[in-house]
């Protein structure tokens, strides 16, 4: 799918230029040659533009194509589709986003209103979406919903944490490292547990390690989001900033033993397959069969990657030489860090400061498109199977798939006929390629 998607976001461009070059090649001649100014609507340009589909507004024509093709070819685009200011970046891709994204909340409005059947998927999203659209509800509770939880926090021991974290990482909650099935990265018909890194709250671990000015203003930022967290779910002011403070300063030595995104991305580094066994011993100071038998995952049967031995081993013996407070602290904030968007407007309000500090967002997005992108990333497989219920009715599914095959001849036809790829090169393309259908 991976593969796939790559191929549509690459065909999306050639189709664009196939548009200027084969269907509208005066366009980008007149680009080429300097033309200015607005085409006529009444024109053979604009006329032979519409029948193609490209949008001539798109272009930027007071700018020769050879001298900046980015600004010829979509500085209309720009100047017309200003960034929104509840958005930090804007594209095609967005609107086509936001379009299916009124399509998906009308099938939510519909399911919250619907005598659905229990248990069904419809039911469920529409519970969902009708209990985070009522904020007057979610501001009586407070922080009230994560009770259970803080409280067995609150109470944790050492002993505890094994299965503590198991819980709370099926919650989805990035508490110190990350566990769950995957696919074999070296045999894509085998699942297998993989093993890897987490615990921060930031977006990786540069954010922790740079020096400059800006890193240092989110770290700030990142510190008084905590604090204001931690006193919404009820502690006092002088102990949250004094919490905050060892909360950061456990993630940043999280972040000094994690790889970078560079690293992540090599295959090779992080393949290491082992078993329950191998695990311990690199990792003697967290006991994984606890951790592993309260999430359910046959890691006593079943292969593991442990993508990064080091960081095993690192991450196991930082938590069992941080003070168990410390540790509480930490939990405390990362479960209320991952359901603050569900929680009460000041959690709410508390979470988009931070964000507008990090990514430089205006403005929240109205409630609705919010609680819409929450039902997807909470309740997706959920949400997908009333969506393609609604939406995708078997002759679009049937146009897409002959599309898909479409593609995959004619780009099974170009792997076969490219010049500058070797006779080895093309082999193992289409093996790949065959594999992949």
């Amino acid at each position: 799918m991976f593969v796939v998607r790559r191929i549509v976001r690459s065909l999306a461009v050639l189709a664009a230029l196939a548009l200027l070059f084969a269907g509208n090649g005066n366009v980008l001649a007149a680009g080429l040659y300097g033309l200015s100014g607005p085409v006529p609507p009444d024109s053979a340009l604009a006329k032979s533009s519409a029948a193609h589909g490209f949008d001539l507004a798109s272009l930027d024509p007071t700018c020769p194509a050879c001298k900046d093709f980015a600004q010829f070819a979509t500085g209309g685009w720009k100047t017309n589709n200003p960034i929104p200011a509840d958005r930090t970046n804007w594209g095609r891709a967005s609107v086509l986003l936001q379009q299916n994204q009124q399509t998906v909340r009308g099938i939510l409005e519909d399911a919250a209103r619907a005598d659905a059947a229990p248990g069904s998927n419809m039911q469920k999203v529409g519970d969902f979406y009708r209990s985070c659209m009522d904020m007057k509800a979610r501001d009586v509770a407070g922080i009230s919903p994560l009770k259970a939880q803080l409280d067995r926090i609150a109470a944790a021991t050492p002993a505890d944490l094994p299965v503590l974290l198991a819980d709370l990482h099926v919650e989805g909650v990035n508490a110190f490292f990350g566990a769950g099935g995957t696919a074999d990265q070296k045999n894509s018909d085998a699942t297998i547990i993989g093993f890897g890194q987490g615990g921060l709250g930031l977006p990786d671990r540069d954010f922790y390690l740079k020096t400059d000015a800006k890193s240092q203003a989110i770290r700030d930022a990142y510190v008084d989001y905590i604090v204001r967290d931690l006193a919404l779910a009820g502690t006092d002011q002088a102990t949250a900033r004094a919490q905050a403070g060892r909360i950061m300063a456990l993630e940043a030595a999280i972040a000094k033993f994690s790889r970078d995104n560079v690293a992540l991305n090599d295959v090779e580094l992080n393949y290491h397959k082992t078993d329950l066994s191998g695990m311990q011993q690199a990792a003697p100071a967290f006991d994984w069969s606890r951790y592993f038998a309260a999430r359910s995952l046959p890691a006593a049967t079943a292969p593991i990657n442990l993508s990064d031995a080091g960081y095993a081993r690192n991450i196991a013996e930082l938590i069992a030489a941080t003070p168990i407070d410390d540790v509480r602290a930490y939990l405390r904030w990362q479960l209320i860090d991952n359901y603050d968007g569900v929680l009460s407007q000041p959690f709410v309000d508390s979470a988009f400061a931070f964000n507008a500090a990090l990514t430089g967002a205006k403005q929240q997005r109205p409630l609705d498109q919010r609680c819409t992108a929450l039902t997807d990333g909470y309740l997706g497989e959920a949400l997908g199977a009333v969506y393609v219920a609604k939406a995708f009715s078997p002759e679009a599914k049937a146009r897409a798939s002959a599309m898909i095959a479409n593609l995959r001849s004619v780009l099974r036809e170009d792997i076969s006929t490219l010049s500058w790829m070797s006779d080895a090169t093309r082999k193992a393309a289409l093996t790949s390629w065959t594999r992949s259908a």
